[in-house]
């Protein structure tokens, strides 16, 4: 009987961990060709609402083609003259590749079984080198993300 309670107990955390892991929000991390590393942030949940406060958060900039982009941006304890670029997309998965596609949100259509609406962000410091290599930003960054997605009219500066 101990066995079946320790059992059940786990298979219950392990599902609740599982829709934990199934984070609207997380960072990744591609090598390139040339061996650099970029992160990004990905969001894959609320896309208007999102954009809409993040917009609030960070002030209103012009969508190029799905582009957004930021700059002389502020955040607390990570510094000043940040650089914010945000790509609204498309994520296509196609047999065991997934890719994003940035498209600008007017012209998304009927999304196929095999298309999802989402989010990209990447964050660059003063000397334009990448925020998310430090875990620290990481953390901030994704404290701000969690934040706009879950409180969109909680928008101000942190």
């Amino acid at each position: 009987m101990k066995i079946i309670t320790f059992l059940l107990l786990i298979t219950t955390y392990n599902l609740s961990f599982s829709q934990e892991d199934s984070l609207r929000a997380h960072v990744n991390r591609m090598i390139l060709p040339d061996n650099k590393v970029e992160s990004y942030i990905d969001v894959n949940d609320s896309v208007d609402f999102f954009i809409d406060a993040f917009e609030k958060r960070f002030g209103e900039v012009e969508e190029q083609n799905g582009v957004y982009n930021w700059s002389d941006v502020e955040i607390d304890s990570i510094g000043k003259n940040l650089k914010i670029k945000l790509l609204h997309g498309i994520w296509i998965t196609k047999k065991n590749e997934i890719t994003f596609s940035p498209i600008s949100p007017e012209k998304v259509k009927k999304l196929k079984s095999n298309e999802k609406r989402g989010v990209r962000i990447r964050v660059f410091l003063k000397d334009g080198k990448d925020a998310l290599i430090s875990k620290a930003n990481e953390i901030i960054l994704m404290q701000i993300i969690e934040t706009l997605l879950n409180n969109p009219t909680n928008t101000q500066n942190e």
